[in-house]
């Protein structure tokens, strides 16, 4: 990083005519008030220094290389520099001049170094004593984004008050395929890659990761600003505030009606923004949770629930218009462990409900 060191020096004289073009010049001397030659650790990293004539009418402001004065011939990185300070390596070619020997003065350093010392550089580092009071907060602290940022105690507060609208959770993704700002994707286990959802394909939508793209990708390309997890996603077009947004049938899309596979991923704030929170509606309460622990034992892969459906597995039989009775041979699903008198079964045969009693 470059440094600057504030030095008073001796005004000097050209020793040698220079044109606009030149791009070093030579001084009658270089020392300084106490009589020995001046180095490069005298000035930094980074000096300036103009020329003048001895009449005071004619000035040029300058950019110099501080290892070379320890030569009669000093190096210029920048000529024609803006007399009032600003563009401190942009050359203004009017304002390159010719320079005569002995007419011209030579300024290196400043004559007012105590001035200097208690200013702030731009381009060093830097311990700076006192309280500092801005009237406007650094731009760069307003919104933090990088983890060396500044914030302020509002924004701290907030943080630790929950009164912020929005913490969005956001990661770094690769895409799998195309991908847009906004579009509802999904990660891909196997590829390893986030790919465009689609409620008409369950494998995208159900049981998946699910997420926001921020920004554009390509397949196998970062995905810019990476995908929201949780949070508000300002992607969007079209919505109405308050609708449950669901995925769409449409790759990549999300919609205000359910897809073939109906997976909610939010609620919409605005027409463009949205409050992404997949599937907040779609959890089981407790009295579900509680209700499927059953009266016996607990769910398992061998200790399955059983469906209407399942309770009138069995053969379907038809009676013959007319017959007043038949023989029917029924199967039970599970076998009981045995038969025993006094056993009842109740089965349906089309809508009358029928015991049989062992």
């Amino acid at each position: 990083m470059s440094t600057i060191k504030p030095i008073s020096i001796p005004s000097k004289r050209l020793a040698a005519t220079i044109t606009g073009s030149d791009a070093s010049f030579k001084l009658d001397n270089i020392l300084g008030w106490n009589g020995s030659a001046l180095t490069s650790a005298d000035f930094g990293t980074k000096a300036y220094g103009c020329f003048r004539n001895s009449a005071g009418t004619l000035i040029e402001f300058f950019e110099f290389d501080p290892t070379t004065i320890a030569s009669t011939s000093i190096t210029i990185n920048y000529r024609g520099l803006n007399p009032n300070g600003d563009g401190l390596t942009t050359e203004v070619a009017g304002n390159k001049l010719t320079w005569v020997k002995g007419d011209t003065i030579v300024e290196l350093g400043s004559h007012f170094p105590q001035l200097f010392a208690h200013m702030v550089t731009i381009i060093a580092d830097q311990t700076i004593a006192g309280a500092k009071t801005f009237s406007t907060i650094p731009k760069s602290t307003d919104t933090p984004v990088l983890t060396t940022d500044l914030v302020t105690k509002s924004y701290a507060d907030n943080l630790v008050l929950g009164a912020l609208t929005s913490v969005n959770v956001v990661v770094p993704a690769t895409a799998g395929e195309t991908i847009t700002a906004g579009a509802l994707v999904y990660y891909n286990t196997t590829d390893k890659e986030w790919k465009l959802c689609d409620a008409d394909t369950a494998a995208t939508v159900e049981n998946v990761m699910l997420g926001i793209a921020q920004g554009a990708g390509t397949n196998g390309v970062a995905i810019t600003g990476g995908v929201l997890m949780r949070g508000m996603d300002e992607n969007q077009t079209g919505m109405t505030a308050g609708d449950i947004m669901y995925a769409s049938n449409t790759a990549g899309e999300i919609a205000n009606s359910a897809g073939t596979n109906e997976v909610v991923v939010g609620i919409a704030k605005s027409a463009t923004a949205l409050y992404f929170n997949p599937r907040f509606n779609q959890q089981l309460t407790e009295d579900q949770i509680d209700a499927l622990a059953g009266n016996l034992t607990t769910p398992s892969s061998v200790n399955k629930y059983v469906t209407q459906a399942g309770l009138q597995k069995g053969a379907e039989i038809y009676a013959a218009d007319g017959e007043a009775s038949d023989t029917y041979v029924i199967t039970l699903d599970p076998v009981p462990a045995s038969y025993y008198t006094g056993m009842v079964i109740h089965f349906k045969a089309n809508t009358a409900n029928t015991e049989i009693v062992l």
